[in-house]
């Protein structure tokens, strides 16, 4: 075989990825392309914020560097048992609302995806606007019609006619154009939402509210099967107004 050959060559490779401390066991495949410092080079242009958020995902690091490697990753999410298991409604909302900085219903309006800090992962910064606002921290000035960035795990990109992708199941990708509620921690330094709780991304489609992401409680599937927004949004509104 050639060189010329051996390059255009395919080879597919599968691997285990262990994250987390054990907790995250994700599983990678990527076909080999002539390597290039692409993520050097997406790693400079990034903004402030970019830097900062890039910085949020170090337990998705693999070793290798995905835009350089032309991977398509996908992560599945193996969670750690939990000792409590709440079956009611009120007090699986409750757990998930009042642990949460901020909860709000957004539109999205774009999104940009960039390698993580070092280069293992993507991640996706959405822009998006506020369209109700159901808990906020007292010092964070945000009103309806306001825009909010919003980040998350996991994104795609395209690199010299190679296209990557990275995915967590756990934090499904946000479609331009559709209504979510959005519970996360909100980051001061960047005035963003981080929705790291996979509790806490629900789409709204017309009268329905349906909790995304993997499921595992009984109460998540509850949600899962979608609820009246009408019924759902304003019990949330009522448990928020009470967390401490």
């Amino acid at each position: 075989m050639t060189p010329s050959a051996k390059v255009r060559g395919i080879q597919r490779l599968v691997g285990l990825l262990m994250l987390g401390g054990g907790s995250i066991i994700g599983m990678y495949s990527f076909t080999q392309v002539p390597p290039h410092d692409e993520t050097a080079r997406a790693l400079s242009r990034l903004t402030r914020e970019q830097q900062y958020h890039s910085k949020l995902y170090a337990e998705y690091e693999r070793g290798g560097r995905i835009l350089d490697d032309g991977a398509d990753v996908e992560t599945i999410v193996e969670h750690a048992e939990d000792t409590q298991h709440p079956r009611d409604l009120d007090q699986y909302l409750e757990s998930l609302v009042c642990s949460t900085d901020l909860a709000v219903i957004v539109n999205v309006k774009s999104g940009t995806s960039n390698p993580t800090a070092g280069g293992g992962f993507l991640f996706t910064d959405y822009a998006t606007s506020v369209r109700r606002i159901i808990r906020v921290p007292l010092s964070v000035k945000l009103s309806v019609g306001k825009e909010l960035l919003v980040t998350r795990a996991g994104g795609e990109a395209t690199v010299r006619g190679v296209h990557i992708t990275a995915r967590d199941r756990r934090f499904p990708t946000l479609l331009t154009g559709a209504d979510y509620l959005l519970m996360g921690k909100y980051l001061t330094f960047t005035s963003a939402l981080h929705t790291s709780d996979p509790r806490g991304t629900f789409r709204i489609a017309g009268e329905r509210l349906t909790r995304l992401g993997s499921l595992q409680e009984d109460v998540e599937s509850q949600l899962a099967g979608g609820m009246e927004t009408d019924v759902v949004i304003p019990r949330i509104e009522r448990i928020a107004a009470r967390c401490r």
